[in-house]
């Protein structure tokens, strides 16, 4: 997996992680920060993460804010890296370091 990130294997012990809220009655109750901070949480206490990627669409807003408020930082772009609807779409290789 992080050679299809191009990300560096240098030691740390990394995971990454997808989340979806796919119904909108459930956007904006704070439900995608606290399973951010539960799992990053679990990660490192559990599993000894070190890092945890995310590689969210670059024009999901929605999700970038609450990542970047976790403290999750964008790395690099990755051009057309996912298929979406039938369509190669932009995402960003986010980290968080623990």
């Amino acid at each position: 997996m992080l050679d299809e990130y191009d990300y560096p294997d240098d030691g740390h012990i990394v995971f990454a992680m997808d989340q979806f809220i796919g119904e909108p009655e459930y956007w904006n109750r704070g439900i995608g920060s606290s399973f951010l901070k539960k799992m990053t949480d679990h990660l490192k206490t559990h599993l000894a993460a070190e890092r945890v990627l995310l590689d969210p669409h670059q024009n999901n807003i929605r999700a970038i804010r609450p990542y970047e408020r976790a403290g999750f930082k964008r790395i690099t772009p990755l051009p057309g890296h996912e298929l979406f609807e039938g369509e190669k779409v932009d995402c960003w290789l986010m980290e968080l370091v623990l």
